[in-house]
């Protein structure tokens, strides 16, 4: 059964990044039309069908996963995330034997997985095996002259061997099957429908099947879908690969034929749609028998006949390599060599009291993004005269120790249980959230992109028909900042003195009042590189350090 999960684990891998891919090809057709010749239209599929086919994926730090790294992957060193207590509810005692083990949910979709796949593979061959039966019980022989056209078109396409040739009441429209020994589908009154030049087009069409090897192909993606047959959009992208890989096939035959040819091959494919009838043939057969809009866009692209531009060649060849290797790749592990960095964060909270005490440091901003940046030094005298001042809400968020290039996260929240404008029970996020990403340069400077957010309630306030609206004020600011070790940089949030209004109810009455309530947040954070010998952090001070 682990093996099974595994395999289940791979394929549903491969089949959300094959999604991915398909959605850009389908994006990609749509913008350029027929403006692209058929044959790149259909090697556009390429990339999707590699993603479906390798056994596992390399990993590169230029791949979508590695760029879109959030701070959920896995850390080669601890993480301190501290939270503040959710609310509790009260869990009435159950007797150990009423506790059941966790369903194993995985395995059990590994298993209907498998029983599905199962099935669509004895389904498909089932139903192809009963096409050939019914063939083989009405076939009829065949003229010898069309059999020896079908040796000099298969002389000229310099096929290895002829193919054989079956004609039956049963068969219904031209087409090939087989992998080792291809077979020539034909129905009965062909020769008695078609023109002799209407004959050597099709004939033409189904061995440039066989020449361009489109039966294995057409075998591998019919096997791929079988596996993959809980993905809605591999089988739109089969239908829609099937009829890129007809029109590739009509622009091989006519690669070197003239206009009046082009419009006399198009006027067969209608004659084809009108004498022969659609029969429900299985996915292994290949042939011509695509109609209604697919036959219309068929004849667009004989019409149309892009030419194929050197530019053109080229943006398609680096679109399918990009494709490509976007899709066949993952996320490189992070570097467990990578220097580690420590980062603290302080939040004050107050607005006269902090603007005060900061004002004998006055702090350079390097930047617009920023407030100021402290040495060690400055830092220090700072915050002793933080602790002792009265009026300033201080929040010390835990120390986090992460590696140069990752992403990490430090929260302080909690959940907040309320009831929206419509009654509904919903719950808010409360509370402080920091992102930090450190990268360590060669110079040993810290490139740091920081992300402070703070939530906080408000309060209620109540519409005229008698429901309260919770009111959550959500404020968010970014920098980058390039700093040494040991360096605070001062981050200020906008102030909400003048703006903010909390609605808070009275007791007795229930009416309500507004209120201003000033605010001024400050977010300190330190980085400091870490001693690869000692495991202890760096400063740019060391003799300031209390760490030391």
């Amino acid at each position: 059964m682990h093996s099974l999960t595994l395999l289940f684990d791979w394929l549903f891998a491969s089949s959300a990044r094959a999604s991915l891919l398909i959605m850009v090809v389908f994006i990609v057709q749509a913008f350029l039309g027929h403006r692209a010749p058929a044959r790149w239209r259909y090697a556009l599929w390429l990339p999707v069908l590699i993603v479906l086919l390798m056994p596992g994926f390399p990993e590169s730090t230029w791949s979508v996963g590695f760029i879109l790294r959030t701070s959920s992957a896995p850390l080669p060193v601890p993480l301190l995330i501290q939270q503040a207590p959710a609310l509790t509810a009260t869990v009435p005692n159950i007797a150990a034997s009423a506790i059941s083990g966790p369903i194993p949910w995985l395995q059990m979709i590994s298993l209907a997985w498998l029983i599905g796949a199962a099935g669509m593979v004895l389904l498909s061959v089932g139903a192809f095996m009963q096409t050939l039966s019914r063939i083989k019980r009405s076939q009829v022989p065949a003229s010898a002259a069309l059999l020896h056209e079908v040796t000099a078109l298969a002389r000229e396409l310099g096929l290895r061997r002829t193919p054989r040739v079956w004609m039956a009441s049963e068969i219904r429209s031209p087409a090939v099957i087989g992998l080792r020994h291809p077979t020539l589908l034909l129905p009965a009154h062909f020769e008695r429908t078609l023109t002799a030049m209407e004959t050597r087009f099709v004939l033409r069409h189904e061995l440039t099947h066989i020449k361009r090897g489109d039966l294995p192909l057409n075998a591998l993606l019919c096997l791929l879908l079988s596996l993959h047959w809980f993905n809605p959009l591999l089988w739109l992208a089969f239908l829609k690969a099937r009829l890129d890989r007809e029109a590739a096939c009509d622009a091989q035959v006519l690669a070197r034929e003239q206009q009046p040819a082009r419009v006399a091959y198009g006027h067969t494919l209608l004659k084809v749609e009108n004498a022969f009838s659609h029969h429900e043939l299985s996915l292994g057969f290949v042939g011509i028998f695509q109609r209604g809009i697919a036959l219309r866009s068929r004849i667009q692209s004989i019409a149309t006949h892009p030419s194929q531009h050197l530019l053109m060649k080229t943006t398609l060849s680096l679109c399918i390599l990009l494709l490509t290797f976007l899709g066949s790749t993952k996320a490189a592990p992070p570097d467990n060599n990578a220097p580690q960095v420590w980062i603290e964060a302080k939040f004050i909270e107050g607005s006269k009291q902090a603007k005060a005490l900061l004002a004998p440091f006055a702090p350079a901003a390097p930047s617009s993004n920023l407030s100021g940046m402290f040495n060690d030094v400055q830092f220090s005298a700072f915050w002793k005269k933080i602790e002792t001042t009265k009026g300033v809400d201080v929040l010390g968020m835990p120390l986090v120790l992460t590696r140069s290039g990752q992403e990490t996260m430090s929260e302080f929240s909690r959940e907040f249980a309320y009831k929206d404008a419509q009654g509904k029970a919903a719950t808010k996020k409360l509370g402080i959230k920091l992102t930090l990403l450190p990268k360590v340069t060669r110079e040993n400077r810290i490139d740091l992109d920081l992300s402070p957010e703070i939530v906080d309630f408000e309060g209620f306030l109540k519409h005229a028909n008698g429901l309260e609206q919770a009111i959550f004020s959500e404020r968010k600011v970014t920098a980058k900042v390039s700093m040494t070790s040991g360096e605070t940089v001062l981050l200020r949030f906008p102030a909400t003195s003048t703006e903010q209004t909390a609605v808070n109810r009275l007791p007795g009455d229930g009416s309500t009042k507004t209120k201003n309530v000033p605010k001024q947040m400050l977010v300190f954070v330190t980085a400091r590189l870490v001693n690869p010998a000692t495991g202890k952090p760096v400063d740019s001070n060391p003799a300031t350090n209390p760490r030391k």
